[in-house]
């Protein structure tokens, strides 16, 4: 009788601890599995904005004010994505999505900050 209790309890401590270092292994993974798709998506990211960056440039150099979002249409089409072109003060310029004059100033989004001191900067967040 007192081996069938101490082999339960052995067992269950055993099963226990197996089933807790399962967990803990497939939660590590998971997290290292996350790392390598945002390091992914960040590279990906980057090489798009560098060629928007590249036909973005002459619109730029063209217009002091706001241009129409045909420019930012083809550009989105393009790179099947939502191009926003900020200005440095964080006035929007053009947008693949939206009227330019309905959205805000963005200078207080990390991302345009990042930019703005010459780097690649990205911020993830729930579009509306």
């Amino acid at each position: 009788m007192f081996a069938k209790r101490l082999f339960g309890q052995i067992y269950f401590a055993c099963l226990l601890a197996s089933l807790t270092a399962l967990v803990i292994g497939a939660w590590y993974k998971a997290d290292i599995q996350k790392d390598k798709f945002i390091s992914g998506v960040v590279a990906d990211l980057s090489a798009r904005a560098e060629r928007v960056a590249v036909s973005a440039r002459p619109l730029f150099i063209k217009s002091k004010n706001n241009l129409s979002n045909a420019p930012c249409l083809v550009l989105g089409q393009n790179e099947s994505a939502i191009i926003t072109l900020v200005k440095p003060s964080g006035k929007v310029f053009c947008d693949s999505k939206e009227d330019p004059a309905r959205l805000g100033n963005y200078s207080n989004k990390p991302e345009i900050q990042e930019a703005n001191l010459g780097k690649v900067g990205f911020s993830f967040r729930k579009e509306k």
